[in-house]
């Protein structure tokens, strides 16, 4: 039986509900066709909205989009759906 997508905000850089950098993160993203990604990524309105799928080649696949556009560079933000990940126990602790 298929997952359905399960969307989550995630805030980095703080202990409170209040504060923080967020970000989206939508899991088992597997069947969502790239047009409505990028749909739920406008109406979220945040930074960037990560949505993680299966991968044939590493534990799992995050695709990062913003308001407009999918991008692929790296900085500290995008590591929250990959900690989410990590913790969940659905990807193993990252090598540096």
């Amino acid at each position: 039986m298929a997952q359905y997508p399960e969307l989550f905000l995630v805030k980095a850089f703080t202990t409170t509900a209040d504060g923080g950098n967020a970000a989206g993160v939508v899991l088992f993203a597997d069947a969502l066709k790239q047009q409505r990604k990028q749909e739920i990524a406008a109406n979220l309105g945040l930074s960037e909205t990560a949505f993680v799928s299966e991968s044939a080649v590493g534990d799992v696949k995050v695709e990062f989009l913003r308001l407009t556009a999918k991008f692929l560079i790296a900085d500290m933000q995008r590591w929250q759906p990959l900690a989410y990940c990590w913790k969940k126990a659905w990807c193993r602790s990252p090598v540096l």
